[in-house]
């Protein structure tokens, strides 16, 4: 179900002209200034992660029972042996970003109306201290915040914003292990224990 306009709507797969075997992972609202506001349906299908975008006005047009096509269809990638867990997908009006299991690739929007299939992966700009151990949850908001819950690493990592994060530099905040080794949890004013989905 996608909620638009404060009016619940229950979209079939079939009218977002997805195969019978994909399976729906996550979803999310937004969009670049180019695309202007639309749904983001990530789904597993034919042993990959893919997006999908539906424009506002496409999912509108969902109401008179019609079905609708995706303005354009971001690869996520191979679902590779030991990675087919737990993915999530976020939107802000710059990037869009998949998240299988601490996997993480973001994509730009750029000046165009979706975002390119040109993955960025967070593993190839963070230093090795703050790679994710099973990553559950991410935020990426509209102003350009980022935050990672850091699963097993007992810790959620926050940005102030994101071309901060891709330019390889440190968190701005760390909550929980603030350590570069594995810490002990706990539920105080310094440890987290396994944080898992951010809302």
């Amino acid at each position: 179900s996608a909620s638009y306009c404060n009016t619940p709507l229950t979209i079939p797969k079939a009218d977002l002209s997805l195969s019978a075997n994909a399976s729906i992972f996550d979803l999310d609202w937004g969009g670049s200034e180019t695309s202007g506001e639309g749904l983001f349906v990530g789904y597993k299908a034919d042993g990959g992660l893919h997006v999908n975008f539906y424009s506002a006005k496409a999912i509108e047009s969902l109401e008179n029972g019609d079905a609708i096509s995706p303005e354009c269809t971001v690869d996520g990638g191979p679902i590779t042996f030991g990675s087919n867990g737990s993915s999530t997908l976020s939107v802000n009006n710059t990037h869009l970003a998949i998240n299988l299991s601490g996997k993480v690739n973001f994509y730009e929007f750029g000046n165009a109306t979706c975002p390119a299939n040109e993955a960025i992966p967070y593993a190839s700009v963070q230093p090795q201290k703050f790679q994710l151990y099973n990553s559950l949850g991410m935020i990426l908001d509209q102003s350009g915040k980022v935050f990672f819950s850091d699963t097993n690493w007992y810790r959620v990592l926050y940005w102030a914003d994101i071309s901060s994060l891709l330019s390889g530099a440190e968190p701005d905040a760390v909550l929980g292990n603030t350590t570069a080794k594995m810490a002990t949890p706990g539920v105080t004013q310094t440890l987290l224990t396994l944080p898992a989905y951010l809302a």
